[in-house]
């Protein structure tokens, strides 16, 4: 009699294994395939090491093409079968009652962090050890998806489904890129999806509004079985291979492109979403998602997370995403839109994403405008933007240290989160310094204002680590700062709660660790239950109901498209302060440094921020915009609860991005020259009856005085120091030229008035 098992060597399903047994020969046969992986190096290594136990016979595997054969004869019928690799048990099989029994725990299987290890080196070690009645109860720990992308969350099987149920088309480019046939296939007429990153390929179907060809995706299920799987195959990384960032979004993202940004599949992708994580035993998940600025996919969005709670129990929460290296101009949209859209129950933060190519410094301008919204909130002052009032309302959460290119970003995170008191999550933290972890990061854990997110599985698939050993994982546990562990896209990553749970352990967490992740996430679980039925309440009470937000919302979007920066702030008057920056700070002497800085910070303390605002000459963090932008910090310091200073630049579309100051909070779109800024700068001055101070400067300070004069601007120019403006104290009149603190303060008084000055 033969009796026959079929299972895997791995938690992915990416090595099946078929196991028989001849009861009238005794004899065990087993057939391990490897024609789903893609690295030849692990195919030998599991060759090289894999053994076939039964009593106390030991065989080696034959390797014939992509499939390893052994085959033991003469054995009792009580002697189970296991395969061994380096001595640890991947499959272990007994005969029971007539049928073949597999009476190994899933967590003995290979995870996909031991899989792509082994893909690219060697590694002694692996697999890891499973010792202890812990690995019985890992399944128990992990409640939360903390960190995680929809685009990337959703399986790939589960993302063809979805596009097969609804019958959504997908474009032929693509497909044949990828060698998938449509051959046969009906094609029908469907919109490009715009997709950035391969821009330059110049595929019309990812360039803007183009009509291109496109299959039905169910018509390929039903007629090429083989073209489907090869389909799945390209919207995830192979379990065995390393991916960089560049090969992530252009052979994997762009896949999945036309099917996730497709406004019908919203619906369904959350509600399949929601029950993948009921599979695997997730509660609460937060989505990261950059549609979120677009009205009508966030209207469909948050209708289908309220179906997805009831029908598998599971919470889904969103994140607007911001791309870290998104332009100036088009982030600062996003950041008025975001202080709107949170006003919505299911929206419980912003998040700012991407590859760390840049430094957290260089939108750290960024940070601080959407870190002083948040402080806003918890201190319960109502901005105009909002009008809500409720404490800890809101996440900032920022990606840094998933690569070692930039040390500093997670340093420089939780400084402008603890200078602010805002609550802050860092995504991966994979990468750092010690300091991280043992200064300001404890005192914010005990506050229960940081979460730090590790995502082991992600570091691994893209080239971040070599070793789950790498990451310092224990290290913030050790300190006992609040960390979690997350999936950073499950679907495209290929992995789940038990391998993520799994990976922690290879790094070094203990059962006491776990407990401490399994604390945090019950406490972040309550923070935001308690927070969303507030949310809610108020939610309702101000709107009523969806429909009456999202016209708002589409109203709110209309008006920041069609009007800039100083026409939103008409009912103040603008302060241009302009001048020295670079070089030309650097030839002012200590002294005139001095005196300068002096004279700004008591004019900035002096101003009334609701009768005010700045613009900056220069929006780079240096010389004159820098003592500015310190000014307003300290005003800050010294008044926390006050409104901070608007504070406008004006950016060319041609200029080279520099640091932004970091008050900075409305921005002027030019489109000519950068030299045209003080010709479009006095324009908007005159325009809306503000004034301008003039210190040091070169060039452009002499251009910006020129215009001043032209367009009859109240200005003045500071005397007796190295540059522009002492220049032209020279030679202008005397109601034009003020001397030290007093006199930029008088000056002041006397072009705006002393209604714009504090009682």
């Amino acid at each position: 009699m033969m009796i026959e098992l079929y299972c895997t060597l791995d938690r992915t399903k990416h090595i099946p294994v078929s196991v028989s047994f001849d009861a009238g020969l005794g004899r065990w046969s087993v057939r391990i395939m490897m024609h789903l992986l893609r690295r030849d190096r692990l195919k030998q290594f599991l060759t090289h090491h894999l053994r076939l136990h039964c009593g106390n016979r030991e065989l080696c595997f034959v390797r014939e093409g992509d499939v390893l054969l052994a085959e033991v004869s003469d054995m009792p019928i009580v002697d189970p079968c296991s395969v061994m690799l380096r001595h640890a048990p991947m499959v272990r099989v007994r005969v029971q009652d007539g049928q073949l029994m597999h009476d190994l725990a899933d967590h003995h299987r290979l995870s996909v962090m031991e899989l792509r290890m082994l893909g690219q080196y060697p590694h002694a070690h692996v697999p890891y050890s499973r010792a202890g009645d812990i690995w019985e109860r890992v399944h128990s720990y992990l409640r939360t998806d903390l960190h995680t992308h929809l685009s990337s969350q959703i399986s790939s099987e589960g993302l063809l489904e979805v596009a097969s149920m609804h019958d959504a088309l997908y474009p032929v480019e693509l497909l044949e890129r990828h060698g998938i046939t449509t051959e046969g296939l009906t094609r029908h007429v469907m919109r490009s999806t715009f997709f950035a990153p391969a821009r330059s390929e110049k595929l019309r179907c990812e360039q803007e509004n183009c009509e291109v060809e496109g299959i039905y995706v169910r018509e390929l299920k039903e007629q090429y079985p083989h073209a489907w799987t090869r389909f799945i195959e390209v919207l995830h990384i192979p379990v065995d291979e390393v991916h960089t960032f560049d090969m992530l979004e252009r052979q994997v993202y762009r896949m999945r492109n036309p099917l996730t940004k497709n406004p019908a599949l919203v619906r369904s992708t959350l509600l399949r979403v929601a029950q993948e994580y009921r599979q695997q035993g997730i509660d609460y998940a937060e989505l990261a998602v950059t549609a979120a600025f677009d009205t009508a996919w966030l209207r469909a969005a948050t209708e289908a997370i309220l179906e997805a709670e009831e029908r598998t129990g599971v919470q889904l929460r969103l994140l607007a995403a911001i791309p870290r290296s998104l332009p100036p101009v088009e982030m600062l949209h996003q950041l008025a839109l975001v202080k709107y859209i949170a006003q919505h129950p299911y929206v419980v933060g912003v998040d700012f994403l991407g590859y760390e190519a840049n430094k957290t410094q260089n939108f750290a301008w960024a940070l601080n405008h959407v870190a002083r919204f948040a402080a806003q909130q918890a201190r319960g002052i109502a901005t105009d933007s909002t009008g809500w009032d409720f404490a800890d309302d809101f996440i900032l959460r920022v990606h840094a240290g998933e690569n070692g290119k930039n040390p500093d970003n997670v340093s420089e995170v939780l400084d402008i989160a603890f200078r602010h008191g805002i609550r802050v999550r860092v995504g991966h933290a994979a990468y750092g310094h010690e300091r991280d972890y043992q200064g300001i990061a404890r005192i914010m854990g005990q506050r229960n204002q940081l979460i730090v997110e590790f995502n082991p599985d992600s570091n691994m698939a893209m080239n971040n680590i070599d070793m789950a050993e790498q990451l310092p994982i224990t290290a913030w546990a050790q300190a006992g700062i609040p960390i979690v562990i997350a999936s950073d896209g499950a679907g495209i990553y290929q992995t789940d709660a038990q391998q993520l749970l799994a990976a922690g352990m290879y790094a070094g967490l203990e059962d006491a660790h776990l407990e401490h992740i399994l604390a945090t996430e019950q406490k972040h679980c309550a923070h935001q239950q308690a927070l969303f039925m507030r949310k809610q309440q108020a939610f309702i009470t101000h709107y009523a109901h969806n429909d009456a937000f999202f016209l708002t919302l589409e109203q709110q979007t209309r008006y920041l498209k069609q009007q800039d920066a100083m026409q939103r702030l008409a009912h103040k008057r603008p302060l241009l302060i302009a001048g020295a920056s670079g070089s030309s700070w650097s030839r002012i002497s200590i002294n005139h440094q001095k005196e300068i800085t002096r004279a700004i910070h008591q004019l900035v303390h002096s101003l009334d921020p609701d009768k005010v605002y700045f613009a900056l000459g220069r929006i780079k963090h240096e010389g004159i915009g820098r003592i500015v932008d310190d000014a307003i910090s300290e005003y800050l310091t010294y008044h926390p609860n006050a409104r901070p200073f608007d504070v406008v630049g004006m950016i060319s579309l041609h200029q080279n991005m520099p640091t932004l100051a970091t008050h900075l909070n409305h921005i002027v779109v030019l489109h000519g020259e950068l030299m045209s800024v003080p010709t479009h700068m006095t324009e908007k001055l005159a325009l809306h009856h503000g004034s301008a101070l003039y210190i040091g400067g070169s060039a452009f300070t002499r251009d910006f005085i020129k215009r001043s004069e032209d367009l009859g601007i109240p200005f003045g120019v500071m005397a007796e120091i190295e540059g522009a403006s002492g220049e032209k104290a020279r030679v202008l009149e005397s109601q034009f030229i003020f001397h030290g603190a007093a006199g930029m303060i008088h000056q002041v008084r006397t072009m705006l008035g002393d209604d714009v000055f504090r009682v």
